[in-house]
C-alpha cells in the first residue's frame, strides 16, 4: 500500500476545495493537524496509508485526541489556535475538550453556519475558508462561501 501526505490522501469535499491552500499556510508559518479517524491526528505532510474509518471520539481514550492536539500547540509555541470544523461533528467535540495550555492567549472556534445540504456545503466551506486563510492570511469581513455560508467564530480562550 503507498503511503501518501495525510493532505493528499484525503479526497472529500474539503480537500478537494483546499487543493495546495494546507500547503500555502505551512509555507506561510502556519501549523496545521488533520483529525483522523484511522490515526487520531496527522500533520498534512504525514505520510499514511488507506484507510476507511470514520472519526469517533471513543476510539481514543483517555481524551488522547485533545491531549495531542494541545500538546502539539504547546510544543509549536503556538500563541493562537484556529478550529475549522464542523460545528456538531465528533472533531468538534475533540477540538474543544482540548485543554489549552496557558502560554496560548487565543483559541477560536470557527464553523460555518448552518444550512440545509450541509454534508456536502459545510466541508466546501471549510475548504474555500482554507483558500481564503492561505491567500489573505485571514477571512475578510463578511466572506461567505460559494453557497452563501458565513463563518460563525466563537472565541474559546
Amino acid at each position: 500500500m503507498a503511503l501518501l501526505p495525510a493532505a493528499a490522501r484525503y479526497s472529500g469535499t474539503l480537500y478537494r476545495e483546499a487543493g495546495h491552500a494546507i500547503d500555502g499556510l505551512h509555507a506561510a508559518g502556519a501549523h496545521s493537524l488533520i483529525i483522523s479517524g484511522g490515526y487520531g491526528v496527522v500533520l498534512p505532510a504525514e505520510p499514511i496509508g488507506w484507510y476507511n474509518q470514520e472519526y469517533r471520539n471513543a476510539m481514543w481514550p483517555d481524551a488522547l485526541v485533545p491531549r495531542c492536539l494541545s500538546a502539539y500547540a504547546e510544543a509549536t509555541r503556538a500563541s493562537s489556535v484556529v478550529g475549522l470544523l464542523s460545528a456538531t461533528t465528533q472533531y468538534a467535540r475533540a477540538f474543544r475538550a482540548a485543554r489549552w495550555p496557558v502560554e496560548i492567549e487565543n483559541v477560536f472556534f470557527a464553523c460555518p453556519e448552518p444550512k440545509p445540504g450541509a454534508m456536502v456545503k459545510t466541508p466546501r466551506a471549510i475548504g474555500e475558508a482554507l483558500v481564503a486563510l492561505s491567500r489573505d492570511h485571514r477571512l475578510r469581513p463578511g466572506w461567505k462561501s460559494s453557497d452563501g455560508l458565513a463563518m460563525q467564530v466563537a472565541k474559546l480562550k
